[in-house]
C-alpha cells in the first residue's frame, strides 16, 4: 500500500491539487500508523504463542527421562 501512496504522490496530478495532495499525506501517515501497529501486535501475539505452547508442552528438566 505504502508503493501505491507513493506513486499517486508522485503523479503530476497529485502536486497541481493542494487538497489532494493533503489527503495523500494524511493516508501516507495512517498507513505508516498501521503497519506499525500491526508490527507491534505480530509481537505480543509471537510472545502469547510462546507463552502458550510452553504451558502445553513445558521444556523437560535435566534428570526427567520417564
Amino acid at each position: 500500500m505504502g508503493e501505491l501512496i507513493d506513486v499517486l504522490k508522485d503523479l503530476q496530478l497529485v502536486k497541481d491539487d493542494s487538497k489532494l495532495n493533503k489527503k495523500m499525506k494524511s493516508m501516507d501517515e495512517r498507513n505508516i500508523d498501521i503497519v506499525a501497529n500491526a508490527t507491534e501486535l505480530r509481537k505480543d501475539y509471537e510472545l502469547l504463542y510462546r507463552q502458550l505452547r510452553d504451558l502445553v508442552y513445558p521444556k523437560k528438566k535435566k534428570g526427567d527421562d520417564e
